[in-house]
C-alpha cells in the first residue's frame, strides 16, 4: 500500500459517500426500527447493558447499532422484487465486506433483502468480485478489492457477512417482503410490551399495539428529520430514548400525532408498492425522485392535525364523525390505496411544474390556472349517478366540517378519475363559531364542477 493510501482515513470516505434520503416510513428505516427492537428484546429492556448501544443512520452504512461508541453491526437494507441472484448485489456485497475491515470492530455485517437470495457458492461469488468494475465510489470500492484479494483478507471479511440467514449476533430476519415490515414490527413490540413488568396483559390489545407502533414510528422519525436538519451533530438514535418512548404511559395513546404518523406511514407505503408496480427506480430516475422528496417535504412541515386536514380535502367525500372516539380505520379511509395510486401519485408527477410553488396549506395539491383553482382528489367514483353521488357528499361535509369548507371554499374544479360534470348544492348553514358575517359568506347555493384526470392533462399540459 503507498504512502497516499496510507494517509486516507477510509471511514470518513466511507461516510461520506452516504446520502440523506429515507425516514422512518420508508421500507429502509421500518428495517433499522425492527432490527432495533429485536436486538433490544434479544438483550432485555431491564439489561443495563442495553444502554451502551446506539443506531446511527446514513452515515457509515444505511443503518449501523454501535456499542459504546463502537462499531457492533453494519447493515445495508434494498427493497428490490426483481433481483433474485447474488449477482445483483455485488456491490452492496463488496461494500459491506470493506468495511468490516477498516472497522475491524465490526462483528457482523447484514444485507437485508425484500426477497430471498437464491443459493450461490462463495468461489463464484469472490470471481465475480474480483472482476468488478465499479462505476461509482470508485477509489472507495477499488481499495476495499485491494484489501480483500490482494491482502487476502476475504475470508475473514466473509464470515461476518450475513446473507438470508435468521440467526447471528442479531436474531432478526434479514429477509422480509415490504408489505411484511410492519407486522414484523409489531411483532416486536408486542413481545416487548408483554415483557414489560408494569404493563397489565389486557392493555396489549390489537388497537393499542397499532397506537404503539404509530407513536413509535412518530417519534423515531422526528429523530431522523433532526438528523438530516442537522439540528443534531451525532447522527445517533439511542436504544434508552426507544425504550423511554415504550415504557411510556402515552405510548398508547391516539393523539393528532398518532393518527398523523398512521396516514404519512400509508401513504409512504403506498409510494413504494406503486414504484415497485410502476418498475420506477428512484436511484436511477432522479428527477421523479426530486419530485417526490419535494412534495412529502412539504407534507412533513405540516402540524400533525394539518396533515390530518390535507388529508380530508383530497378526500372531500368521506363522512368524517365529529367525535373523539373516531377509530383508527375510519381515518385511514382518508388515505384509499387506489385513489394515491391512480390519483395522487399519477398528479404529481404529471402537473409537478404546476403544484412545486404551493408552501401555504391551503395551496397544497392545488393546481391554479387563469384564477381557476383546481384540486387534486383521490376521487375514483364512476357511473351514471357518480356526479350526484359525490356532490351531495361533499356538500353534505360543507355542511358539517367549517374547517374542511374553509380549505376547499375556492376550489372550483375537483380533478378526479372518471367524473366530467357540474354539479350544483347549497350550503345551508356552517357548524362553526366564526362571527356571523364571515359564515354568511358561506352559506347560498355552490357549483362544483368535476374534471376527469384525462381531461385535466390536456388541460393543464397545453401551457407546460
Amino acid at each position: 500500500m503507498n504512502n497516499t493510501e496510507m494517509d486516507i482515513n477510509w471511514t470518513d470516505v466511507a461516510c461520506g459517500s452516504a446520502a440523506s434520503s429515507w425516514n422512518g416510513y420508508t421500507y429502509q428505516g421500518k428495517v433499522a426500527m425492527y432490527t432495533m427492537l429485536c436486538l433490544i428484546n434479544q438483550i432485555g429492556a431491564g439489561n443495563e447493558d442495553v444502554n451502551n448501544y446506539t443506531l446511527e443512520i446514513e452515515l457509515f452504512e444505511d443503518f449501523c447499532i454501535k456499542y459504546k461508541g463502537d462499531y457492533y453491526s453494519i447493515h445495508q437494507v434494498k427493497s428490490y422484487q426483481d433481483k433474485e441472484t447474488i449477482g445483483g448485489y455485488k456491490a452492496t456485497v463488496l461494500e459491506l465486506l470493506g468495511k468490516t475491515i477498516i472497522q475491524p470492530s465490526v462483528k457482523e455485517a447484514s444485507l437485508h433483502t425484500a426477497i430471498n437470495i437464491k443459493e450461490f457458492t462463495v468461489e463464484n461469488l469472490k470471481n465475480d468480485l474480483i472482476a468488478y468494475v465499479p462505476r461509482k465510489k470508485k477509489d472507495l470500492f477499488n481499495h476495499f478489492k485491494k484489501l480483500l484479494f490482494e491482502e487476502g483478507r476475504f475470508e475473514g471479511a466473509w464470515s461476518k457477512l450475513n446473507i438470508n440467514q435468521h440467526d447471528g449476533k442479531i436474531n432478526v430476519n434479514r429477509v422480509v417482503q415490504v408489505d411484511e415490515i410492519n407486522n414484523r414490527i409489531k411483532e416486536q413490540l408486542k413481545i416487548f410490551l408483554q415483557n414489560d413488568t408494569h404493563r397489565s396483559p389486557s392493555s396489549i390489545s390489537v388497537e393499542n399495539l397499532d397506537y404503539a407502533y404509530s407513536n413509535l414510528l412518530h417519534t423515531v422519525n422526528n429523530l431522523i428529520a433532526d438528523i438530516h436538519l442537522k439540528r443534531q451533530s451525532d447522527p445517533v438514535i439511542t436504544f434508552n430514548k426507544v425504550l423511554e418512548i415504550l415504557q411510556s404511559e402515552n405510548v398508547f395513546n391516539l393523539t393528532s400525532e398518532t393518527v398523523a404518523s398512521l396516514l404519512m406511514d400509508d401513504l409512504t407505503t403506498y409510494f413504494e408498492e406503486y414504484c415497485e408496480e410502476q418498475g420506477i427506480d428512484l436511484e436511477l430516475e432522479e428527477e421523479k425522485a426530486k419530485i417526490w422528496i419535494h412534495h412529502i417535504d412539504v407534507l412533513k412541515l405540516l402540524t400533525p392535525e394539518d396533515f390530518v386536514l390535507i388529508c380530508r380535502k383530497i378526500a372531500p367525500n368521506i363522512k368524517m364523525k365529529r367525535s373523539d372516539s373516531i377509530s383508527i380505520a375510519e381515518y385511514k379511509r382518508l388515505i384509499d390505496q387506489h385513489g394515491v395510486k391512480q390519483m395522487l401519485f399519477e398528479c404529481l408527477f404529471t402537473f409537478h411544474h404546476m403544484l412545486e410553488t404551493a408552501t401555504l396549506k391551503n395551496d397544497i395539491l392545488l393546481i391554479k390556472k387563469n384564477k381557476v383553482a383546481s384540486l387534486i382528489t383521490l376521487i375514483l367514483n364512476s357511473g351514471r349517478n357518480a356526479c350526484s353521488t359525490v356532490g351531495k357528499d361533499i356538500f353534505n361535509n360543507f355542511n358539517n366540517d367549517e374547517s374542511l369548507l374553509e380549505l376547499l371554499f375556492e376550489v372550483e374544479t375537483y380533478i378526479n378519475k372518471s367524473i366530467n360534470e357540474e354539479y350544483k348544492g347549497t350550503i345551508t348553514e356552517v357548524e362553526s363559531d366564526i362571527d356571523y358575517k364571515s359564515r354568511e359568506k358561506f352559506t347560498g347555493p355552490k357549483k362544483i364542477k368535476f374534471m376527469d384526470i384525462k381531461s385535466a392533462m390536456e388541460e393543464f399540459r397545453s401551457n407546460e
